[in-house]
């Protein structure tokens, strides 16, 4: 039994490491594709006729905007439903792993729905410089660059640091939305401290 168990985790760590190159991969190739529109993270200007029409764009986009916001947030929160119904009923410890496996699928389709949604309005209030890339934003986004390079590159180190040695790959996952909402309170801070300093 202990050898069924220590190659089911060898195969399931195996997968995980895998499939997280095959994501590094991705993000690389997307990232450099990418690349060649950093400029719009500064400050731009566009002419009335663009301005105009780029406003028109997200107008027509914004219902889309929030039916897919709604739908992503509403699986993350039900997410968990098949975790409770295994923990209300007696089951065995197999089922309890399926049952955690069918959460992560529900919140990665969630996770998707989110990813992808927030990166179209992204591009919209980078073009028109509104929401979190207003002109005061972005200039503050631009001094938090190597910040947000550190305090990712930290957590990733604390995310596999504490799934290796504890082997809780089911729950360590929670460290990433819990380090999300953590790092705008992090920028909040530094922006108060930097008001602070040059007062």
């Amino acid at each position: 039994i202990k050898l069924k168990e220590k190659f089911s985790e060898s195969i399931g760590v195996s997968m995980l490491l895998i499939i997280v190159s095959i994501a590094t991969v991705l993000f690389i190739i997307y990232g450099l594709k990418l690349s060649k529109y950093e400029y719009m993270e500064e400050l731009i200007e566009i002419d009335n006729r663009t301005k105009e029409f780029v406003e028109k764009e997200n107008e027509n986009f914004r219902n889309k905007y929030n039916l897919n916001m709604a739908i992503g947030v509403g699986l993350c929160i039900i997410s968990s439903v098949p975790i409770i119904i295994a923990e209300a009923f007696t089951v065995e410890k197999y089922v309890e792993s399926i049952m955690v496996g069918i959460m992560l699928f529900i919140v990665s389709i969630g996770v998707n729905r989110i990813v992808n949604i927030s990166i179209i309005n992204s591009g919209y209030q980078k073009i028109l410089q509104t929401g979190d890339y207003e002109v005061e934003e972005k200039i503050e986004n631009i001094k938090n660059k190597h910040l947000s390079t550190i305090y990712w590159c930290t957590i990733t180190t604390m995310y596999l640091g504490y799934s290796f040695l504890t082997g809780n790959w089911d729950q360590s996952w929670i460290i990433w939305p819990c380090a999300g909402v953590f790092y705008a309170v992090v920028c909040s801070i530094v922006k108060l401290i930097r008001k602070r300093k040059y007062k």
